[in-house]
């Protein structure tokens, strides 16, 4: 009996022990718990920083700074160019405008400095051949011009009309007497060769060329720059009048035929998307040496008879006060007429109503015919 007392008491202090390990154990296991959780809390709380090395800081790239479109500054003391309708500072609206020949034989192309040109005057001259006169503002005058070729007696009075400075190389007998009218605004390089240069690029006589340079220097050799265009066109020059209209009417125009003669023979593109003319010589665009294209905003096709005066088959123009033109903008073409009351006066040109036609700003280009069926739109 005793043997088996003893035995349950081992049992129950087995049992007792065995318990009081698990309890204990229990215990650890929770004070290692908390002790990790108050170490990990502490960390993330203070952050040592051999734990949390702090990253190098690095200047952050600049945003980029988007700025909002200019909007385009109104020109207080802007003026309308007499010459292209267009918008500019009063200071260049100033000073006589450049009136320079320049060669269209086929041997002579291609131009240079044409492109630039603000108004150009179209004609035959003899031969067959087609001669150009590109009028240029005081201030546009490109880097190099030409080839420059004689003067005409027609082309001339059109310079006189505008009151410019006429530019040329010689010229017809008629010509050269009208030329010494001019005075000190004849540049003849028979007598100013200073003012020009022979191109060793291009076959004599197609290789005299000049430039902005140039002709500035002739000027201020003479003083002339300190003439004032605005007091200039009181006397000579009655300026067209331009407004910038969108086009009212559908585009029925678009290609525009000039015959004259082979090698000669022109034809404008009409392009809707600038609003713009491009010209073509035999098919082939217009195109300068340095790849320039001849592109204007306004043509007008004036007819006038010519006749022959001479040996050398020289022509002239046949007095007239008026006449029909063919005038061609925002790609729509119209018949109308021109007018001129005396050789002084510029040339006018009219609608079918008699209302004065009025230009786009920009270039223009004239092209003379002589008869109506010479002109395909």
């Amino acid at each position: 009996m005793k043997k088996k007392r003893l035995n349950k008491i081992e049992k129950k202090e087995t049992v007792a022990s065995s318990a009081t390990v698990n309890l204990n154990r229990a215990i650890i296991i929770a004070a290692l718990f908390l002790l990790t959780s108050l170490t990990a809390l502490s960390l993330y709380l203070w952050q040592p920083v051999w734990l949390f090395p702090i990253e190098e800081l690095t200047t952050p790239e600049p945003l980029a700074i988007i700025t909002p479109p200019l909007v385009e500054e109104i020109c207080l003391d802007c003026k309308v160019h007499p010459l292209s309708g267009q918008l500019m500072e009063e200071s260049e609206t100033h000073g006589r405008p450049w009136a320079l020949m320049i060669d269209n034989y086929v041997g002579a192309r291609p131009s240079v400095g044409l492109s630039a040109a603000t108004l150009v005057y179209e004609a035959p001259v003899e031969g067959g051949v087609t001669r150009l006169m590109a009028i240029f503002k005081a201030q546009d005058l490109p880097a190099e011009i030409g080839p420059i070729r004689s003067a005409r007696p027609y082309f001339l009075k059109w310079a006189q009309e505008l009151g410019a400075t006429y530019v040329h190389v010689g010229g017809s007998e008629e010509a050269l007497v009208l030329a010494k009218n001019l005075g000190l605004n004849d540049v003849n390089e028979f007598y100013q060769g200073a003012y020009f240069w022979r191109s060793k690029n291009r076959p004599a006589p197609h290789n005299i060329l000049t430039s902005k340079e140039k002709l500035d220097s002739y000027r201020q050799d003479l003083k002339l720059d300190e003439e004032d265009f605005s007091l200039l066109k009181q006397n000579y020059f009655t300026p067209y009048q331009f407004e910038d209209l969108p086009a009212t009417e559908i585009s029925s125009s678009s290609l525009v035929k000039v015959k004259y003669s082979e090698g000669y023979n022109v034809s404008w593109h009409y392009s809707p998307e600038t609003n713009t003319y491009q010209r073509y010589l035999e098919n082939s665009p217009h195109q300068e040496a340095d790849g320039s294209l001849i592109v204007v905003d306004n043509l007008v096709f004036p007819v006038r008879a010519f006749k022959v005066i001479d040996d050398d088959l020289r022509l002239a123009l046949i007095p007239q006060n008026s006449g029909t033109a063919l005038l061609c903008q925002n790609g729509v073409c119209n018949w109308g007429n021109w007018k001129q009351n005396n050789s002084s006066e510029r040339w006018r040109f009219y609608k079918k109503d008699e209302s004065e036609f009025v230009f786009k700003p920009g270039k223009t280009w004239i092209s003379i015919i002589s008869r109506l069926e010479d002109v395909q739109y």
